[in-house]
C-alpha cells in the first residue's frame, strides 16, 4: 500500500479514537489532575498532566480506612460555562472504627455519618441529642448487657451504671437496674457493621425489632429505616475520645 494511504488510514484511526466533545468545545482544555486522598489511592485513565473530557478516576483507601464520598469522578463539559470540570469532588479517607474486644471498650465518641462533625451528646440529664460538641463520652460494652451475640450497650463516661436505653421510639439515658431483664434489653442494641456504608454501623434495638438508633432534627430516637435519608441518619462510627 502507498505510504500516503497508510498515513491517511492512521489519521482516520486516531480521529475515531479521539474523545467526543459537544459541538463547539473541541478546543477546550481538559480538567486539571485531581489529588490523591490522604491515606488513599488513585487510578486514572489519562496522562498525569491533564484529564481529557470523558476521562475517569477511581479512588480507594488504605487498609484501616474507609472512603466517604465519591469513588469515581469523570471530566465532563459544564453545559452552562462550556468548560471542563469534574462531575463531583473525590471522597476522603476516614479511619475505621476501632475493633471491639469483649468487655468494656473506650471511651469513644459516636459520630454520625452526616454530618460527620456531629456526635451523640449526653450530659447529666436524660436527653440524648446530636451536637457538634460533647459533654460525656461513651464506653461500648461488647456483647451488650443482656449477653446476646453481636450486640453492644453504651455506658456513659463517669457513671458506673448509666446507659443509653430505648423504649418504644424514645432514646434516653438512665441508671440500669441489673436484675430486670426487660431493662437490660432496652439498653442492648444489635450491631450491624457496614449495613449501609463501609466503616459505619447501625444499631437495632434489641427490645424493638426493626427499629434503629437514628437522629432526626438533632434528636436521637428509634425509627424504622424507610428511605435513603434514613440510612444516612442511622449510620454511626466511633472514634477514641482524645
Amino acid at each position: 500500500m502507498p505510504v500516503h494511504l497508510i498515513i491517511y488510514s492512521l489519521l482516520i484511526c486516531v480521529a475515531l479514537a479521539a474523545p467526543r466533545y459537544p459541538p463547539g468545545t473541541r478546543t477546550v482544555a481538559g480538567c486539571p489532575p485531581q489529588g490523591t486522598p490522604k491515606f488513599g489511592h488513585k487510578w486514572c485513565l489519562f496522562d498525569t498532566h491533564q484529564a481529557e473530557v470523558g476521562s475517569i478516576c477511581w479512588f480507594s483507601c488504605r487498609e484501616g480506612f474507609h472512603l466517604k464520598g465519591t469513588a469515581i469522578t469523570e471530566c465532563i463539559i459544564d453545559p452552562i460555562r462550556n468548560a471542563p470540570r469534574y462531575n463531583s469532588t473525590f471522597g476522603h479517607c476516614l479511619p475505621d472504627a476501632p475493633m471491639l474486644r469483649q468487655g468494656k471498650n473506650g471511651p469513644f465518641l459516636l459520630h454520625s455519618y452526616d454530618p460527620s462533625s456531629f456526635v451523640i451528646h449526653v450530659d447529666s440529664s436524660t436527653e440524648v441529642t446530636l451536637k457538634s460538641y460533647y459533654y460525656l463520652a461513651f464506653y461500648v460494652q461488647s456483647p451488650g448487657l443482656n449477653g446476646a451475640k453481636d450486640t453492644v450497650s453504651f455506658g456513659v463516661q463517669g457513671y458506673d451504671s448509666r446507659y443509653i436505653k430505648a423504649n418504644d421510639t424514645d432514646v434516653y439515658v438512665e441508671d440500669m437496674m441489673f436484675d430486670d431483664s426487660s431493662e437490660l434489653d432496652k439498653a442492648t442494641f444489635r450491631i450491624r457493621k457496614g449495613q449501609f456504608y463501609e466503616g459505619y454501623s447501625t444499631f437495632e434495638s434489641y427490645a424493638k425489632k426493626d427499629h434503629f438508633i437514628i437522629h432526626k432534627s438533632r434528636k436521637i430516637q428509634l425509627s424504622k429505616i424507610k428511605s435513603e435519608e434514613d440510612r444516612l441518619l442511622a449510620s454511626f462510627i466511633w472514634s477514641p475520645d482524645l
